[in-house]
């Protein structure tokens, strides 16, 4: 179960960098938030979700348990077209 944990954190590393779509994102996020609800991965999750033990891993784990619409992808300012027009000159 720490294992699947590992691999759903990388996930959420993937998305914060941007290397993981929105629409991909948006079947992902569901299925990781059951899962961390569904035995056998919920009882281990119970013994890290406080942050005691693997204080320093797991930090977006928790962020999505305690948010229902999280996403680690950092909203960035949208300036359209005219970034990309001045880009050209």
């Amino acid at each position: 179960m720490r294992l699947y944990l590992r691999l759903c954190k990388d996930d959420l590393e993937l998305r914060q960098l941007g290397w993981v779509a929105r629409t991909t994102w948006q079947q992902w996020h569901p299925g990781i938030q059951a899962q961390l609800n569904l035995w056998p991965v919920a009882a281990k999750w119970a013994l890290i979700r406080d942050g005691r033990r693997a204080p320093d891993q797991f930090t977006l784990l928790r962020q999505l348990d305690g948010a229902a619409d999280y996403d680690p992808y950092p909203p960035r300012p949208y300036f359209g077209r005219l970034t990309r027009r001045w880009r050209r000159l």
